[in-house]
């Protein structure tokens, strides 16, 4: 029953974040690439690796190439030859795909809000019990967050 409720909660969530990004052009897996990439840009500023993308986002490598083509071709992502590593990629974002980031950032915000909106106090309590159970599993996770498809803290 647990993992229902959370199923479909998540799922109108989801419902409601992906009609907002749409307006953008943008997919949530597109959203959640580019957030991680601006959230691991700040500690290396020069670029990261699809793999240390992919890595920090909970995915594959190969998905997280397979999110970059088109990100690429619309020009909100930066992709080159690692200088070291003939096989590795170096991601980064252009300076349209920081703008698309924070507006995109600023459509979660809404989405937040509005998904919060029917009845602020619900889902407060909602929020709180859930980021409770999150770090119970966090901790059991240890030294390795990203086993859950977290970023590490």
């Amino acid at each position: 029953m647990l993992g229902y409720l959370l199923r479909l909660m998540s799922s109108i969530w989801h419902r409601q974040l992906n009609a907002e990004l749409a307006k953008i052009d943008l997919t949530e897996m597109q959203f959640v690439l580019m957030i991680g990439l601006g959230w691991l840009l700040e500690s290396n500023v020069k670029g990261v690796t699809q793999r240390e993308l992919a890595d920090a986002c909970g995915i594959s490598t190969a998905l997280a190439s397979q999110v970059m083509k088109p990100l690429s071709k619309k020009g909100l992502v930066d992709v080159a030859s690692h200088a070291r590593d003939a096989r590795a990629r170096v991601v980064s974002l252009s300076a349209e795909g920081e703008t698309k980031l924070k507006e995109a950032a600023a459509i979660l915000r809404r989405a937040d809000e509005q998904f919060r909106a029917d009845n602020p106090k619900v889902f407060d309590k909602l929020f709180k019990a859930l980021r409770e159970a999150v770090d119970v599993k966090m901790n059991v996770a240890g030294d390795h967050p990203e086993d859950l498809g977290a970023m590490p803290r």
